[in-house]
């Protein structure tokens, strides 16, 4: 089995694999650095906002002081060159309170501007929107240092549902948009020969950002856990990215749902980033495990920006050597490297991607071999699935590789494309020819080689065993032949919570299912089952499992209970909320339980579309009226995604698209404020009745017409979420009618409760 790298093959590796044209450093950093005396070092007893350092200092810093900066520009400021800040073991830069959400944090732990030969060593910063802000820091280092809770996006996608607010951009960052709008636990703008060695990075969106940073050094980091990027460089070249970890750097996923990835990555490399190495380093379970992007100025498409037609040609993440590194179980693709030339992918791992090992559109001169690619596809979109996808692929040798059970092992295709006429398309041209494959091992998959459109490919000596589909060929694809054939942790580890992907460490409830007797929840990282801690006297009670679903011993550190009903046989049939704790034997920060039991039923009915319901609204109704009923118990979650109501066992629907649904409760609703929160592919309309007024005869009329529209979309869109809050002032009945339709692609519909006060 391929496996990445040992240290010491991977130090070897590094020096014989440096790219033509690798610019030498002319001095390690370590080595500038060397002569930096770090005993008796002065001692600074660091209580203040905007302290300056301007010579080798030893900081010391009160335990549990919360130092916030107060102007944004950083609460230690580094003032000299040639000097050393070194923190005393025990010592943490905190900017707030550990108890503030990630997306309410701000200000900069260190800036450092303009000044080189500085080191930084030991330093553990917590609560800042970023840790260590770096700019024109040639020969910096920073080793030994540990960085955690920093800004984050709060994610607005659920288990049952994506939300495109949670998209990242990585386009722009000419303007430093990465560190304004995102923040990082370690930034670093227009600097060269830095050294970036040993630092962690936990609880935040980004890790360690490279901003027009060249000739420089990130050795044995771990930046993972994180629900945006691992390692994001911008305009970075000549740079040796060696043996870190980068694993769990996801957002945009839900285990059988959806796998988006929004573009979070474990390595993000944008806008001409060349001649950079990637050595050994293991980047799993990410949206993307390497997201590279050739950039908007290299196509031609930022705004204000133009250049000779010459300048265009060649223009891209060039001439890089991604080498013995893991790039596994993305829920996107393993490797993402687009519109680039010269690239060497060699000896990595691509186990179990979602969509596909390497997406590589419109690349030309690379050289993909002797790579492990092993059950990839199995979420693909379409055709875009499995081991190697490239479109427009031009001078691709793809040589030497093994690939085992991918949905598809090579696809490469060539269609009809905008870029054609992009600044560009112009300069490097589009033709997809000059592609090879030779001595290659197909064992299982479903479609060895796939060819679809203007595409020419020369195979030889490769290998097909027990394949389901050797070759598929579309269109005006060309295949030279001289091949002598013989006979024909994974993805479900990523658990998503509004912060980002658990780290495994700290304990973590999620809701798992619902039953017809209330809300089953399951709790992960506590090897003792928690205490409950009730608010006095409710209408609720907590049962603990001793066993999974399926009746086998549930593992150590996991739980599982259920929020009921204390009088499941009531005839008061509707919502009641729940709210209280768990604690961790060990202690720790309380786990808060919430939610709402929906003990009633729902009349529902799922027909086919008898016209566009955006033209006919009754036709469509009447349509409704012809389908069977059934009952669906307590929340409305039907996550049909691309399968339809067949999904749920309605047989009658002949097809996932053109369908409607038809849902109907009658609902308690106790006094208070509540919020109704729907999601909805395609359109959606819910309308209202309070029956307690709408059928209290002794009223001349009711305070309000009924029944009222509280939500309509009656568009075709994306899964969209709506919100209604309403208010009951006292216990009463009402009655919930959803209309939804769907037309094509993707669908969802979710109708929620949430108790607010």
């Amino acid at each position: 089995m391929l496996k990445p790298l040992s240290l010491c093959s991977l130090l070897l590796v590094s020096c014989t694999l440096a790219p033509a044209k690798m610019r030498e450093n002319p001095t390690p950093p370590s080595t500038a650095l060397a002569a930096l005396d770090l005993t008796d070092l002065p001692v600074l007893i660091l209580e203040h906002d905007d302290t300056v350092i301007d010579r080798s200092t030893l900081v010391v810093i009160p335990e549990g002081l919360v130092i916030e900066d107060k102007n944004g520009d950083g609460v230690l400021h580094i003032a000299s060159d040639k000097i050393a800040v070194v923190f005393a073991q025990g010592s943490v830069l905190r900017g707030a309170s550990p108890e503030t959400p990630l997306d309410q944090l701000h200000g900069t732990g260190i800036r450092l501007d303009g000044h080189k030969y500085v080191l930084f060593q030991g330093l553990d910063i917590r609560g800042f929107h970023v840790g260590l802000h770096a700019t024109d820091a040639e020969w910096m280092k920073l080793t030994g240092s540990n960085f955690e809770q920093l800004s984050a996006m709060r994610l607005s996608s659920t288990i049952e549902a994506e939300d495109n607010t949670d998209w990242l951009w990585p386009h722009d960052n000419d303007k430093g948009e990465w560190i304004q709008n995102y923040g990082a636990g370690v930034a670093i703008e227009n600097s060269s020969h830095v050294g970036v060695e040993d630092v962690t990075v936990r609880h935040s969106q980004n890790g360690i950002i490279l901003s027009e940073v060249n000739d420089s050094e990130v050795l044995d980091c771990d930046a993972s856990y994180l629900s945006g990027w691992g390692l994001a460089m911008w305009r970075s070249s000549d740079n040796l990215v060696l043996a870190n970890n980068f694993d769990y750097c996801v957002r945009g996923y839900s285990h059988g749902v959806y796998n988006r990835g929004q573009d979070s990555a474990g390595i993000l490399a944008f806008e001409q980033c060349s001649r950079n190495r990637f050595i050994g380093n293991s980047a799993t379970h990410c949206g993307d495990g390497f997201f590279g992007f050739a950039g908007k100025e290299a196509l031609g498409e930022r705004t204000g920006v133009s250049h000779d037609f010459d300048w265009y040609e060649k223009r891209g993440n060039n001439n890089n050597v991604f080498e013995g590194n893991d790039f596994s179980y993305a829920a996107a693709h393993g490797l993402e490297l687009t519109f680039s030339f010269g690239n060497i992918i060699r000896r990595n791992v691509f186990r179990g991607n979602a969509i596909c090992g390497i997406w590589g559109g419109y690349s030309q001169a690379t050289t993909i071999e002797d790579n492990l690619f092993v059950k990839n596809g199995s979420l693909g979109y379409g055709v875009e699935r499995g081991g190697i996808n490239i479109d427009h692929a031009r001078n691709i040798r793809i040589a030497g590789n093994r690939f085992g059970e991918n949905a598809c092992g090579v696809h490469l295709w060539s269609l009809e494309s905008g870029f054609a006429e992009s600044p560009w398309g112009l300069a490097n041209g589009l033709s997809a020819t000059g592609n090879t494959l030779e001595d290659n091992t197909f064992y299982g998959d479903e479609v060895a080689v796939h060819l679809r459109g203007e595409v020419q490919l020369a195979a030889s000596l490769n290998n097909y065993l027990e394949v389901g589909e050797e070759l598929r060929l579309e269109g005006a694809a060309n295949l030279s032949d001289s091949d002598v054939r013989e006979p024909s942790s994974g993805l479900q580890t990523i658990r998503m919570t509004e912060w980002g992907p658990w780290d495994g460490n700290t304990a973590i409830a999620m809701l798992e299912a619902v039953d017809s007797r209330g809300d089953i929840w399951r709790v992960l990282g506590s090897e003792e089952r928690p205490e409950v801690a009730l608010p006095g006297r409710v209408d609720y009670r907590v049962r603990w499992f001793g066993t999974a679903e399926d009746g086998t011993p549930l593992p150590v550190g996991v739980h599982r209970f259920r929020v009921e009903s204390r009088n499941p046989d009531s005839s008061v049939k509707g919502l009641l909320s729940y709210n209280f704790s768990l604690t961790d034997a060990k202690g720790g920060t309380p786990l808060l339980i919430k939610g709402v039991l929906s003990d009633f039923f729902w009349s529902l009915r799922q027909f086919q579309n008898p016209c566009d319901p955006r033209e006919d609204l009754e036709q469509w109704r009447a349509g409704s009226e012809r389908a069977p009923t059934t009952l669906h118990l307590g929340k409305l979650s039907l996550a049909y995604g691309d399968g339809g109501p067949a999904t749920y066992g309605n047989a009658g629907q002949e097809t996932p698209d053109y369908f409607g649904t038809f849902a109907e409760a009658a609902i308690q609703i106790p006094a208070g404020t509540w919020r109704m929160t729907t999601t909805s592919d395609d359109g959606i309309r819910v309308r209202v009745w309070n029956l307690d007024e709408h059928l209290d005869t002794s009223l001349e009329a009711p305070p309000s017409p009924w029944p009222q529209t509280w939500i309509e979309d009656w568009t075709h869109h994306s899964p969209t979420t709506i919100t209604k809050t309403f208010t009951v002032a006292k216990p009463s009945t009402w009655q919930f009618m959803v209309e939804h339709f769907e037309l094509s692609g993707f669908a969802v519909l979710e109708v929620d409760f949430e108790r607010l006060d």
